[in-house]
């Protein structure tokens, strides 16, 4: 980790396109102002670590969540395509329904 010591109105340059300058001091609040492209993301570290957290921890419970609605695992007497719905929709010759879709993997910039 590279540690510098700026002084209000100093800045530091990242790359040729990232400028970093601290604009005020106030007790033990130090404010920057940030000037990249708007294709680099900037987030505050705190809430990214907070959103990676969550977002695994969803993943992990939405694994298992077939079982609260009923649906049994695929490697159970068939698939889960084998349940009560889709012989309706089996009945009336249409296609059985899709699982919906989750967001698993979803990125946390984008939200």
């Amino acid at each position: 980790m590279l540690v510098l010591t700026r002084r209000p109105h100093e800045g530091l340059v990242i790359g040729t396109s990232i400028t970093v300058t601290v604009l005020e001091v106030r007790g033990d609040q130090v404010r920057l102002g940030i000037t990249a492209p708007r294709e680099v993301a900037i987030h505050r570290s705190e809430l990214l670590n907070e959103v990676t957290r969550q977002n695994a921890a969803s993943s992990r419970f939405g694994a298992d969540v077939g079982g609260l609605f009923g649906t049994p695992p695929a490697d159970e007497a068939g698939s889960a395509a084998d349940g009560p719905e889709a012989s309706d929709a089996q009945a009336d010759g249409e296609d059985p329904p899709r699982p919906s879709a989750t967001a698993e993997g979803a990125d946390p910039s984008a939200r």
